[in-house]
């Protein structure tokens, strides 16, 4: 049905016209009843009588579903059952049946809904009225005026049989007004029929499919030109088919959706959809609007999907298999979670479970298609955590006093991508495919473009502008909907004034990004050559036209060398030069770790961020999930005595015990396959050594905890110990240390919690004299209990290697025979890792505690309970009384106060470095 105030536009406009249309009528009546002609004197004679009417609206909407508004005289409902005559007279069964009484003017309104049987034909409803019941009771009451009127939604064809007295057309609809006369003058039926012509049907289907049938003709066209292209040209034709994707996805969307507006196509859509029983009235306006979507989303595939030629220009040879699959997924990561998140915020006020649930489906949709994009292009990240280069962007983020986070190698060369992209979260990638084909002074000044990036807050302040420019969209477009005229595309004008301001922000930024570069490394040749590499490289001109430069996210390659020369006072002969020299293979490249390409390391970023989000997804959704079932308990319990209230404490209790229980057993799940997977690795490699079967331990090169990718590891290898010998093989770090390069063996400080699992700390001097401190801990066990056991026996073995004793009766590491591995001493550098109590300051408790909250919230709406903010204020409060509102609040603290449990340890910890003193040999 149509909201309060349409329905309230439409009772306007219909009495507006009805009133003075009753009066013609109930004089003209009373004319004819005196037997007198239809003079207009009579009249206005007659034109202060008073007259009894009996006055039947009805309204339709789309469907059918009709609003009743029946006005007669009172002394008239004592004689007709009204309800059951109108049932008959509409065909359709009432509903939502109610009486008003006016005493003074002895009038009686009846109000009601049904949902009349409506036929179609071709693109219009049809629908009748039988006019039978009423001419019953005109017959038996001549002193009584009928008047009918029918509204219809307003569509290009509304029409009425028989002509009615008065026939109008509104901005809400259209009206037909009858004055049921004698039955011999008056119809038995009344025909009604609405909706759209042939003809505008067929024009605004010819609209659309130019839209559509334009980029599928432009591809093939890209298709026949790509296998007929040069050498010389190819560059051209591939950037001339990235700028047509582009402008497809922006511009494509601007026109498609302002046709959509000008045309009103989701009215024929919404009209020619079937409506099933269970959609309300905000997925009835929703759902043609996902359907229109479809179509423009299909073609963007296909227009992926059919890209092999233009592909193979840049010397990349996938399958048409593969091909597909990466299409699908480059679609369907943005696709399938965009619709369901966005059904699921239209539905939030009208039924808040479903949209809840559409929300989470939403999410769950965007994780999965995101995870089968990334293995279908092969593009999985990899932290460098150490070395020269991951050593020199740090040190560059230093310089610009801005927070580097991490740096990614993402594996790009199968589809010879050369790019390095900057993140919100202060993280940079850079592709394998650039690192291999630019010198170490380009890479350095590459990566000073996007240390800049993050020192001038560009992305975040982008996110900002996006974030509220969708709030100020959402509410001018609330307030302005009553100014603005009915057929102005608001919604693409906004669209595309916020694009081409995006658009230019972008280019800005991107000038300021290779200023700052060159502040940093000083090397604006470095970046010039860098730029001409990349571009050659990626296939792309060097210079594109201003027309295509306003509607791309980056100035062309010349426009920004040109800058750099000015600032840098370069040479014109010079810039040259080194555009020649952009050319030529570079002489000095960042060699990249093993274990940062792909499938270089089993206990991967991948893997860590498995584990770690195993472990963080588990504990949230038990801290929800059970406080939100006690609270229901306590509902179903209700008011007896104190049971609720022992409900609510064992349900406090419960949801701290079952955080306990998961922090002590959940980390340790996974660890006997990955610890049986290295060690078919490390025999792999090492078919003749011993050091395979040793301890299984994960290891961390500083001197106190820290957090590596969410994980309390930096590393997973094996430990092994020989008379004099002290080895490690692992897929980070492979060392061995003599007995008398050990300084100390300590037990310090470990992952942080509620249980104290320590850390076998070493301090080691290599024959340069440096000292170095690592630390160790034993990942055989079930708990983190059992962890904390066995690294102190771990340490006891250790000291007594150390110090030459006897082992233990029962040790755990014991020293065998020479390992047969060749292992070079230990040399950390410096590795990214974070102290765990930046893990509960600034913006990373800020997104716990806004991540836990609307969990919270989300699981309060599914179960049913209630919340304060969402309940009736005038709600007693009672506090023997655990209703649903209560119920609401109690989830949402005790989430609250369990997150601050869990944490506690990590606020309570100080960063200090171990104690050196030694533990106490125990020889038993």
């Amino acid at each position: 049905m149509k909201s309060a105030n349409y329905r309230l536009l439409r009772f306007c406009l219909n009495w507006g016209l009805m009133l003075p249309l009753m009066t013609i009528a109930a004089n003209g009546s009373r004319a004819q009843s005196s037997g007198t002609s239809h003079a207009r004197t009579d009249y206005e004679a007659s034109a202060t009588d008073e007259t009894p009417a009996a006055n039947l609206t009805v309204e339709l909407d789309d469907d059918g579903s009709a609003e009743i508004t029946f006005d007669f005289e009172s002394n008239l409902e004592q004689k007709y059952d009204f309800p059951a005559l109108l049932s008959r007279t509409l065909d359709c069964p009432l509903e939502d049946i109610s009486f008003s009484r006016d005493k003074q003017s002895e009038t009686t309104s009846l109000s009601a809904r049904c949902e009349l049987p409506l036929s179609r034909r071709s693109f219009r409803h049809i629908g009748r009225i039988d006019l039978q019941p009423l001419r019953k009771i005109q017959n038996a009451e001549p002193d009584v005026a009928f008047f009918l009127l029918v509204s219809v939604p307003k569509h290009d064809v509304a029409r009425c049989d028989p002509v009615p007295e008065q026939w109008a057309r509104n901005p809400v609809g259209t009206t037909c007004l009858y004055v049921l006369k004698d039955s011999a003058q008056t119809n038995s039926t009344l025909h009604f029929e609405f909706g759209y012509s042939r003809t505008r049907a067929i024009r605004l289907s010819g609209i659309l499919g130019i839209l559509l049938l334009l980029p599928i003709a432009l591809i093939f066209w890209f298709r026949n030109r790509s296998l007929t292209a040069s050498d010389e040209v190819k560059a051209a034709v591939w950037f001339a088919y990235r700028r047509f994707l582009s402008w497809t996805a922006l511009l494509g969307t601007l026109a498609w959706w302002a046709a959509l507006d000008l045309v009103h196509a989701d009215e024929l859509v919404r009209f020619l959809l079937p409506r099933p029983e269970w959609l309300d009235a905000t997925l009835t306006a929703v759902f043609p609007w996902v359907f229109l979507w479809i179509p423009p989303t299909a073609v963007y595939f296909l227009c992926l999907a059919l890209s092999s030629p233009m592909q193979s220009l840049r010397g990349t040879q996938r399958t048409q298999r593969q091909i597909l699959n990466q299409s699908l997924w480059a679609v369907g990561r943005f696709v399938f979670p965009l619709s369901l998140v966005s059904l699921g915020i239209a539905e939030m006020f009208s039924a808040p479970r479903p949209a809840v649930l559409l929300i989470v489906a939403g999410f769950v949709a965007g994780k999965y298609a995101t995870t089968k994009f990334i293995r279908a292009y092969g593009i999985e990240l990899h932290a460098l955590t150490s070395g020269e280069l991951r050593d020199r962007a740090f040190a560059m983020a230093q310089k610009a006093k801005t927070r580097l986070n991490q740096l990614y190698v993402l594996p790009a060369e199968q589809i010879r991508m050369a790019n390095a992209f900057a993140h919100a979260a202060h993280n940079v990638f850079l592709t394998d495919y650039l690192l291999k084909n630019l010198s170490k002074a380009e890479v350095d000044a590459v990566v000073g473009h996007e240390v800049a990036h993050l020192q001038n807050k560009h992305l975040g302040r982008r996110m900002t502008i996006t974030f509220m420019v969708v709030l100020v969209f959402a509410f001018s477009g609330a307030v302005l909907e009553y100014w603005l005229p009915r057929g102005l595309p608001n919604g693409p004008i906004f669209y595309a004034l916020f694009l081409l301001a995006f658009l230019c922000i972008s280019r800005r930024n991107e000038f300021v990004a290779d200023a700052g570069s060159v502040k940093l490394t000083g090397n604006a040749e470095a970046m010039i050559t860098a730029l001409a590499r990349i571009t050659r490289l990626n296939t792309m001109p060097i210079q594109w036209s201003k027309l295509n430069e306003k509607l791309l996210t980056h100035p062309s390659t010349l426009r920004r060398i040109r800058r750099l020369a000015k600032d840098a006072r370069i040479p014109e002969a010079r810039v040259s030069e080194l555009l020649s020299q952009a050319g030529s293979t570079p002489v000095e490249t960042y060699s990249i770790p093993p274990t940062a390409l792909p499938a270089g390391k089993l206990f991967s970023t991948r893997c860590k961020a498995q584990i770690a989000g195993k472990v963080a997804w588990t504990l949230l959704l038990a801290t929800v999930l059970l406080p939100a079932a006690f609270a229901l308990l306590a509902y179903r319990i209700g008011p007896q005595g104190g049971v609720p209230w022992l409900v609510y404490a064992i349900g406090l209790l419960s949801t701290l015990a079952a955080n306990l229980m998961l922090l002590n057993f959940l980390p340790m799940l996974g660890l006997r396959k990955l610890e049986r997977l290295l060690r078919e690795k490390c025999r792999a490699e090492q078919p003749a050594s011993r050091i395979c079967n040793g301890l299984f331990v994960g290891l961390a090169p500083d001197s106190h905890p820290r957090v590596y990718e969410g994980n309390w590891a930096w590393d997973l290898g094996f430990l092994s110990l020989t008379p004099k010998y002290l080895s490690y093989w692992g897929e980070e770090a492979r060392f061995i240390l003599q007995r008398d390069e050990v300084i100390s063996i300590s037990l310090g400080p470990g992952p942080l919690g509620w249980f104290r699992t320590p850390s076998a700390y070493l301090t080691c001097r290599n024959t340069s004299g440096r000292q170095s401190t690592f630390n160790l801990r034993p990942m055989q066990g079930r708990s983190m209990r059992d962890m904390a056991k066995e690294t102190r026996r771990l340490v006891k073995d250790l000291e007594n290697w150390r110090l030459a004793l006897p082992g233990s009766s029962n040790p755990l590491l014991a020293p065998t025979q020479k390992t047969g591995a060749v292992l070079a001493a230990p040399a950390f550098g410096e590795v990214t890792g974070v102290s765990p109590q930046t893990l509960v300051k600034g913006q990373f408790l800020a997104r716990d505690f806004l991540l836990n909250t609307f969990l919270a919230i989300g699981v309060i709406l599914v179960f049913g309970l209630g919340f304060p903010p969402l309940d009736s204020l005038a709600r007693s409060w009672n506090p023997a009384d655990p209703g649903p509102t209560f119920g609401g609040l109690y989830v949402l603290v005790v989430v609250w106060l369990t997150r601050v449990f869990v944490l506690t340890p990590y606020f309570r910890a100080r960063e200090k470095k171990p104690l050196a003193q030694k533990t106490p040999a125990a020889t038993t």
